[in-house]
């Protein structure tokens, strides 16, 4: 399987691979240890956690699994939560229920990365698209933290609304990952 330095540059490699065409915030310093945002904003029973996150976002009726682990590095989880329609679909009334997949793969002392796969249900044109994020935290070797964020919307069949289905998500995926950032900052001020 290889050290945990390979484990970490092989997941880097695969990360390059992958087109994330919009950067939220690439390399944010954070004051704390890998170990402790793991603790305080990932794990099942976290005090900052994501659904917490999502419930202040105000998103409805968030539920969140626990982690299930797949190996040594790597666990999974599901994200739901009502989503209101969104703007691009605005003559639609109701709302939806959005379907968060992530995948977690923590290599001590090294980073963790979160890749999540979000679907929306329930709306007109939300099957044409999925989004995929990568929240990338890589330990600093003298203390604390850096905090990547970035995101694509994949078109997984043709619509005449691309354009409008890709502006709503820029907005509202960089609102969401902007407001993260500052929520885990000021969270770990509380200290």
């Amino acid at each position: 399987m290889g050290s945990e330095s390979e484990r970490w540059t092989r997941l880097n490699d695969l990360l390059n691979t992958k087109k994330f065409s919009h950067e939220v915030v690439t390399d944010v310093s954070v004051d704390c240890s890998l170990d402790e945002f793991f603790e305080k904003f990932l794990a099942d029973d976290a005090p900052y956690s994501q659904k917490t996150h999502h419930i202040s976002s105000g998103d409805k009726k968030v539920e969140v699994t626990n982690w299930e682990s797949k190996g040594d590095f790597e666990s999974t989880r599901l994200i739901t939560y009502d989503v209101a329609v969104p703007l691009y679909i605005a003559a639609v009334s109701g709302s939806g229920k959005a379907e968060k997949k992530q995948t977690l793969t923590k290599i001590p002392g090294h980073g963790i990365c979160i890749l999540t796969q979000t679907k929306i249900l329930g709306l007109p044109m939300t099957d044409c698209f999925y989004v995929e994020d990568c929240i990338l935290v890589k330990s600093l070797p003298n203390g604390g933290i850096q905090l990547s964020i970035k995101f694509q919307t994949h078109f997984v069949k043709f619509t005449m609304f691309k354009g409008m289905i890709k502006n709503g998500n820029i907005k509202e995926y960089t609102g969401f990952h902007t407001k993260y950032v500052t929520y885990v900052k000021t969270s770990l001020d509380e200290k």
